[in-house]
């Protein structure tokens, strides 16, 4: 989050609340917010894998994560060993449109292939 900028004091603070897996295992811990500066949004969240044995940080598109008041961030979309494998980005602070997709894409992924009962027909 850049200089000049805050989250709402009506509205839970992500920054240092474990990130949960679909399964509640934690994969990590929100170091930072990412701005969408022209629109005045989060766009991402910075999560640190060291909590889950990991030695990088990644970026979590905020469309999937749920933040409520419990000190807890869930992703539904991946499992805790799927986040060593988020697409990094070239800069530290900065995302291109590509990298944009790719992360998202990732994601989205998840959501039919983390887990073999999600690729299986519903009938």
């Amino acid at each position: 989050l850049g200089a000049g900028y805050s989250v709402n004091p009506r509205d839970p603070d992500p920054r240092g609340q474990s990130v949960l897996d679909a399964r509640g295992t934690v994969a990590g811990t929100v170091t930072d917010l990412w701005l969408d500066v022209p629109e005045a949004s989060i766009r991402y969240l910075e999560v640190d894998l060291a909590a889950s044995g990991g030695s990088r940080r990644v970026l979590l598109p905020i469309t999937f994560a749920r933040i409520n008041g419990s000190g807890q961030v869930k992703v539904h979309a991946l499992l805790a060993p799927h986040f060593a494998d988020v697409p990094a980005t070239k800069s530290s602070g900065s995302i291109t449109l590509l990298e944009e997709e790719r992360i998202q894409s990732y994601y989205g992924g998840g959501l039919l292939y983390a887990e073999p009962s999600r690729a299986e027909p519903l009938i």
